[in-house]
């Protein structure tokens, strides 16, 4: 490429770039020694929440994930199912199902985290 632009000239080290100059400048902040072989709870960072209230979202989008995916996988057998299937159909309703739980389960997860 240097042969085709004989114009260009390497980039100066010393003088900062125009991404550089757009930057702000760095602030270092502290950081405290840590002791990463002994924990306590009173060191704990996540504030404490119950329990059930954790589960009972897990089961909401792990439950809804399953609705959504059972509704289409279904909605997909009505369309290949018109005679018999066929091994190649059945191969094509599983691979649709694994892609199918792969999008359905950030997206209700996503939904759900967007509406609480």
């Amino acid at each position: 490429m240097d042969t085709l632009n004989p114009s260009t000239q390497p980039l100066d080290q010393t003088t900062p770039s125009a991404l550089s100059r757009s930057l702000p400048d760095e602030s270092g902040l502290p950081m405290p020694t840590q002791a990463l072989r002994q924990w306590t709870a009173a060191n704990r960072v996540w504030p404490a929440r119950r329990d059930w209230a954790l589960r009972g979202r897990r089961i909401l989008v792990f439950a809804a994930t399953f609705l959504l995916t059972a509704a289409a996988s279904y909605e997909m057998y009505q369309v290949l199912s018109v005679g018999t299937m066929t091994t190649l159909q059945m191969m094509f309703l599983v691979v649709f199902t694994m892609s199918f739980i792969w999008i359905a389960l950030p997206f209700v997860g996503g939904l759900l985290g967007f509406i609480t």
